[in-house]
């Protein structure tokens, strides 16, 4: 019988991905393997795994390499069993270069992509499968994501090994009668049972647990320099035993240390947040010594108001959202404000600002600034009870 062959003529394969893989010395021989990167090449799909899923928490960096196109999850690429970090250049040390990807050359990844593309998932039963159980004699073989939802432990460091749920390390157990009392030192919750796939022991705190999930929020959070035990502050025992617990802990200083950490509170609220705004520009219309400058709530910052919307002198007036007004009251108001340096003559507003309002900004667009503040302190002076004397007198002297 003769051999079929498998090789496929160029000019019948898309053309885009054949040159760039031909500059790296790669060829594809079967239609097999040419759909499999095709797949990765035209879309956003993990060459390993095959999956679209872009969870940098999850699965890690989401990676494109723009010499040769190719698309892979960066925990696929360190935990694929028939990888190995053979790059020694200097150009190595960067996360890309023309010829490799975190320091595993590209040929090196097409060529276990061949070899996984032999393998079917234990799971789900496609192709693809290049994550091995680490134990000689075990045969599982799965997909990245597959063996994530299925308890596989991964460890994240030296040989990067893998384990199905029937080999992975494990933690001594609790005793039945100390697990109602257990909860999570993290975040406090009770755990309905422990088992090696959702809690975690501490090694160097007694009757410590915690969830996994907890403890890798922890590591992504503070990287390796700042790792440490929650309960006790030990560093170098705990940091082993998450280690050897399939916890990714990243070679970087803690997220809080880096610039960009607090840039978020460098950025000024920047509109009016009034109900009904009457600047006709709209509420993020800004124009600076005028009506309609925004000044920011005084006390939580996070709150904006025109002058015009707020009956405010000027934008050096002290403005007070509603949400603050009902949080210290209208006397807490007052007595913050006297207290942080402003003058009473500055307090234009009396304590009937909240019912004066609703009646003030009806009639705002039709009358002057000088009208309404003659509104509002005649109607001060027939609701008597809720203003002192000394106040109508001052704001009627101010008004003259």
């Amino acid at each position: 019988m003769p051999k079929i062959k498998t090789s496929i003529r160029k000019q019948d394969v898309v053309p885009a991905f054949v040159p760039k893989l031909e500059k790296l010395g790669i060829t594809l021989d079967t239609k097999k393997f040419q759909e499999g990167f095709l797949a990765s090449f035209r879309g956003k799909v993990c060459l390993y795994c095959r999956s679209k899923e872009d969870d940098e928490d999850e699965f890690g960096a989401f990676v494109h390499h723009k010499r040769s196109g190719i698309w892979i999850h960066y925990f696929c690429l360190l935990l694929a069993s028939g990888l190995v970090q053979r790059c020694k250049d200097a150009d190595c040390d960067k996360a890309q270069s023309p010829k490799s990807l975190y320091g595993f050359y590209i040929k090196d990844i097409i060529d276990e992509f061949k070899r996984g593309a032999k393998l079917k998932c234990t799971f789900c039963f496609k192709h693809g499968a290049n994550i091995g159980c680490n134990i000689a004699h075990c045969k599982a073989k799965v997909h990245f994501s597959c063996g994530r939802d299925r308890h596989m432990l991964f460890q994240y460091f030296g040989g990067f090994k893998s384990f199905c749920k029937k080999h992975r390390p494990t933690q001594p157990q609790l005793l039945p009668s100390k697990i109602k009392n257990a909860s999570c030192c993290m975040c406090f919750e009770i755990f309905d049972s422990l088992n090696n796939n959702i809690s975690l022991m501490s090694p160097c705190c007694k009757e410590t647990y915690f969830h996994h999930e907890c403890v890798q929020k922890q590591a992504l959070s503070s990287g390796l320099f700042f790792f440490r035990c929650p309960a006790c502050n030990n560093k170098d025992e705990y940091t082993n035993e998450m280690f050897r617990m399939g916890i990714y802990i990243p070679n970087r200083d803690a997220l809080w240390e880096t610039p960009e950490a607090f840039s978020d509170l460098l950025e000024n609220h920047f509109q009016c947040d009034v109900t009904e705004c009457q600047c006709k520009h709209g509420r993020k219309h800004h124009s600076s010594k005028t009506l309609w400058e925004i000044v920011v709530c005084l006390f939580c910052g996070s709150s904006g108001s025109h002058v015009a919307c707020s009956t405010l002198k000027n934008a050096n007036a002290p403005f007070v959202c509603d949400i603050c007004v009902e949080v210290h009251g209208q006397s807490g108001v007052r007595k913050k404000l006297l207290s942080m340096g402003f003058h009473a003559n500055q307090l234009i507003l009396d304590d009937c600002k909240i019912d004066s309002l609703k009646e003030i900004d009806t009639n705002r667009q039709n009358s002057s600034r000088k009208i309404l503040k003659r509104k509002l302190v005649d109607e001060s002076l027939e609701k008597s009870n809720c203003v002192n004397s000394d106040d109508i007198g001052y704001k009627l002297r101010r008004l003259k």
